[in-house]
């Protein structure tokens, strides 16, 4: 999948190696208003998790098993 633009504030396209650390940061941002609906979230997760989460994303679109796409809000 190429890059959608949708404005010049928000952009979608598939997760990459390298949103894995801001996913992190993010994700342990908003942990407390997270966990109630990801359970996920209050497992201690670290930034290899999330690295490893974004690795599966690329194989599964790699081998067209799944749809993901990355939402990218740039911050002005």
């Amino acid at each position: 999948m190429a890059e959608i633009k949708v404005d010049d504030d928000i952009l979608l396209r598939w997760p990459t190696m390298v949103d894995a650390e801001d996913i992190f940061t993010l994700v342990r941002s908003k942990r407390e208003h997270l966990g109630g609906c990801l359970p996920w979230v209050e497992n201690g997760r670290r930034v290899e998790d999330e690295r490893q989460w974004v690795e599966g994303r690329i194989k599964a679109q790699e081998e067209h098993l799944g749809k993901l796409i990355a939402i990218l809000i740039q911050q002005g």
